[in-house]
């Protein structure tokens, strides 16, 4: 007669799990993209076929979870190459970024809610690699930088109420993008 066990609390639901961070992470990520929301834990830890303390395990509470898929999913954003234009780089980057909003619809909500700095960085990251060489001040950087993260931002809440494909979400944002990158090539061209 076997018996049977109740895992422990923070470890995998079945021997020979390869339960991971990562494994965590993409799985969560594809939940988010399939549902338009936020899995829960539990949804999450069925998914994975653990029990919902073995997430825990990994992430110290939904929010850790969040910030961690948040900073996953927007590192794999377009990586800017040195060589090439910045009008075709900030654009390349900028789609990316829209594209990454527009299939994990429920994003933009995780981004927003938190308190770290990691996929905002991420961003800026690129974004400053990109502006490299225009010489512009510390303060322009920083003021462009806000005008293109808050103008990507509302163009996906107000694309959400559509029915627009990516393709037209892209080419209602270009107008925009091009006046952002007149603001970056242009140094004499006014921010007010």
């Amino acid at each position: 007669m076997t018996s049977s066990r109740i895992p422990p609390c923070g470890r995998p639901a079945h021997r020979g799990s390869k339960l991971t961070a990562e494994n965590i992470l993409s799985e969560a990520g594809k939940l988010l993209q399939e549902q338009g929301k936020v899995p829960s834990i539990r949804t999450l830890a069925a998914q994975l076929q653990v029990d919902p303390m073995a997430i825990y395990y990994y992430f110290r509470n939904k929010q850790a979870l969040l910030e961690a898929l948040a900073t996953a999913l927007v590192d794999e954003i377009y990586q800017p190459s040195a060589q090439a234009p910045v009008q075709q780089e900030l654009q390349r980057l900028a789609e990316s970024y829209l594209h990454l909003l527009y299939i994990y619809s429920d994003l933009l909500d995780i981004l927003l809610s938190l308190n770290s700095d990691g996929p905002s960085g991420c961003f800026r990251q690129r974004y400053l690699r990109i502006i490299a060489p225009c010489g512009l001040s510390e303060s322009r950087q920083t003021a462009i930088l806000h005008l293109l993260a808050d103008a990507l931002h509302g163009h996906t809440v107000a694309i959400r109420r559509t029915d627009y494909t990516f393709e037209q979400s892209r080419a209602l944002f270009q107008p925009v993008l091009a006046l952002i990158t007149e603001l970056i090539e242009r140094p004499g061209a006014s921010l007010s």
